[in-house]
């Protein structure tokens, strides 16, 4: 599989319904934003996407799901 580059898909979630978001990557690893920019997670255990924030260099989520407004120390990517 080719990697996506920016590309606009949408997503299913277990507890909702589909979500678009913005893909960064190949198969093996990838990255999903929000259309205005900020990173998100799929959290299997809400099964829906979350907000992400960076915590001790690394993703996680903060179980505030895309349908919501996005909770603070939620950075836009640059």
């Amino acid at each position: 599989m080719a990697g996506m580059h920016g590309q606009r898909v949408s997503l299913g979630q277990a507890k909702g319904p589909d979500v678009d978001l913005i893909v960064e990557g190949t198969e093996l690893y990838a990255t999903y934003q929000t259309p205005e920019g900020y990173p998100v997670l799929y959290d299997e255990a809400l099964g829906v996407f979350c907000y992400a924030r960076v915590v001790d260099g690394r993703y996680q989520t903060t179980g505030v799901p895309v349908s919501e407004p996005w909770p603070p120390g939620v950075e836009k990517h640059s």
